[in-house]
């Protein structure tokens, strides 16, 4: 199930301030965090690449160019129709909560499937499916690969003996008082 707890809709040409509305999402509490960032690199490649680079060591930043291709299953797509899929179908089975908000229902509905891509009719004021972009890019993080893998062997040896070849029994500090009640009662 994803939860959709927070949308911003803003315009600005300053990428200070979206890096600013960033920055909560980087120290969660509770030892929370986030752990990959899809940023929509289509018509803004440079700030892309600079806010991967100035978030690098505190969390993974994906460029993602609609316009692209990926291989998924054996056919080849654009990202644009594989995450706009995504989205729909995460949609229709019920596994997104939104907002219950009028501007998030008509942004969302403005866009149109066409021919196996996605389509948008321009808003009055400037929407063109970004609700829809922003939702599919954050399924795309959650479901795909975070960084680099690492492992570790076990060390090998005799880890279920202890000292002089006894099993050191249950380490539990309830133990104790289990073993007097169930000692009471069999007397």
């Amino acid at each position: 199930m994803y939860f959709v707890r927070v949308i911003v809709r803003l315009k600005t040409g300053n990428p200070d301030i979206l890096k600013k509305i960033i920055e909560p999402a980087l120290s969660l509490p509770h030892g929370l965090k986030l752990g990959k960032l899809c940023v929509d690199a289509t018509n803004e490649r440079f700030f892309a690449a600079s806010l991967k680079t100035s978030l690098a060591g505190s969390v993974i930043v994906e460029p993602v160019v609609n316009s692209e291709s990926i291989e998924y299953l054996g056919q080849s797509m654009s990202y644009k129709s594989y995450l706009g899929n995504l989205m729909i179908e995460t949609f229709d089975d019920g596994y997104i909560a939104l907002p219950n908000e009028q501007w998030i229902k008509d942004d969302l509905r403005r866009v149109i499937q066409d021919k196996g891509t996605f389509d948008c009719e321009l808003g009055e004021n400037g929407e063109h499916g970004d609700v829809f972009d922003a939702i599919k890019l954050s399924i795309h993080a959650l479901r795909g690969k975070g960084g680099p893998v690492s492992a570790a062997a076990a060390p090998a040896g005799h880890g279920d003996l202890h000292q002089g070849g006894q099993r050191p029994g249950i380490k539990n500090p309830l133990l104790r008082k289990i073993r007097r009640k169930i000692s009471m009662y069999q007397r």
